[in-house]
């Protein structure tokens, strides 16, 4: 009996640890929408070249955010992921790279393909670059 008890309460010492540490990382993104931003596109960075991976080196249709938002969503479970914490406006896609094979994309590092709609306050706009490196965004707004 007593060998059962300590398997139990080590589960729930973890799962009490992981919970603690997930308030912990959600706190901090309230507190630093910035930094939320990053993660936000950090996390859309990898879906996109996970479906690239799996669609032969193709990026995913992306002729608006919506589209974008439909061809990532089995890789981006939390829909609020699609939009920028800070102006809480949907990500932007690059809709020239729409259904673009990989290594037609002249340049990745310095290709935006996704970004922020619009800038957050001091003027920032932050973007998935195509080689999948997040960043600053060299864009300039019309």
């Amino acid at each position: 009996m007593r060998g059962h008890v300590r398997p139990l309460a080590t589960g729930l010492v973890m799962g009490a640890l992981a919970l603690g540490g997930l308030s912990l990382a959600l706190a901090q993104v309230r507190a630093d929408p910035q930094a939320a931003c990053l993660a936000n596109l950090k996390t859309l960075s990898t879906a996109l070249l996970q479906y690239a991976q799996d669609y032969d080196d193709t990026l995913p249709p992306m002729k608006n955010s919506v589209q974008l938002q439909r061809s990532l969503s089995r890789r981006v479970k939390v829909r609020a992921t699609f939009s920028c914490p800070v102006t809480k406006l949907p990500y932007q896609p690059n809709v020239a790279l729409n259904c673009k094979p990989l290594a037609k994309v002249k340049k990745p590092a310095t290709v935006e393909a996704i970004w922020d709609a619009k800038p957050h306050p001091g003027g920032v706009r932050n973007a998935v670059f195509a080689d999948g490196h997040v960043g600053k965004s060299t864009k300039l707004l019309k």
